[in-house]
């Protein structure tokens, strides 16, 4: 958005950010100043990015709101992007909310496959490293096997890996995975040589 318009107004918040500023604005002295800045802020978005929208469950009086700014958004022909962990008809929202929600583009995004995943560590390795090639693929395909559902953790994963190895200034072996995630590795699998 900002490549083809680098005057637009990008809004990103989460669901629980968004019922935060809300109560925030209904909940102090200023009263209406309060409330007309809340709205201001998310009225003047180009683009709306709102993550994580099932947090608005149960929170009826946020629903409501946020129908609002959605509603003026939507009349004014700005883009709203919202996630979720399910689809709209799944969440226990304001029947009117979930009808919008089903209004736009629904992209069902899956667990990305292992060759996705080493592909992220690789980008991932030239904002760490000067020389990314120092870390042979062989650590990345494991780090990407110990860490399949969880983009965070997957680049969380390599980030200690490589502030460890750094840091004690010790060479990027398979060995040392083991020590470096040692403590964050899940559970369920017994050890990193078992992964090759």
């Amino acid at each position: 958005v900002l490549d083809n318009n680098i005057n637009a107004n990008v809004v990103y918040t989460s669901a629980q950010q968004f019922t935060e500023d809300y109560f925030l604005s209904t909940s102090t002295k200023k009263g209406r100043e309060n409330i007309e800045e809340f709205y201001n802020h998310y009225r003047s978005a180009d683009l709306l990015l709102v993550d994580d929208i099932q947090f608005l469950e149960g929170k009826t009086g946020t629903q409501e709101e946020f129908f609002k700014v959605f509603d003026y958004l939507h009349e004014n022909n700005k883009q709203i992007v919202i996630t979720s962990d399910r689809v709209a008809n799944e969440l226990k929202l304001m029947a009117r909310l979930k009808s919008r929600f089903n209004w736009g583009m629904i992209a069902d995004i899956k667990v990305p496959d292992k060759e996705l995943r080493v592909n992220i560590l690789k980008r991932k390795l030239s904002f760490l490293l000067n020389n990314p090639k120092d870390i042979p693929i062989e650590i990345l395909e494991i780090i990407a096997e110990l860490f399949p559902n969880n983009i965070r953790d997957l680049e969380g994963a390599i980030r200690r890996y490589v502030t460890y190895c750094v840091s004690l200034d010790i060479p990027f072996t398979v060995d040392n995975i083991q020590v470096a995630l040692g403590s964050i590795i899940p559970k369920n699998i017994e050890s990193v040589s078992k992964t090759r």
